[in-house]
């Protein structure tokens, strides 16, 4: 059997909290995935393999500052 999968993934907007907020851009994902799974030798062996991409845009970082 072999299957093929193409996913797209977001995360909204952030806002910060700070004194000067500063909006961003949506971060997205799109995923895409090859495979492979078969079965042989009267169903003694087994093989199954993957490939994938992940493909980020406007990656969405949290950074916490502690002042003391």
């Amino acid at each position: 059997m072999a299957y093929a999968s193409l996913n797209r993934g977001f995360k909204s907007v952030a806002l910060t909290t700070q004194l000067f907020p500063l909006s961003v851009r949506p971060e997205t994902l799109d995923a895409y995935e090859l495979g492979l799974k078969s079965t042989g030798v009267d169903r003694r062996l087994r093989l199954n393999g993957s490939v994938f991409y992940y493909d980020y845009k406007n990656v969405q970082v949290t950074r916490y500052v502690f002042a003391i």
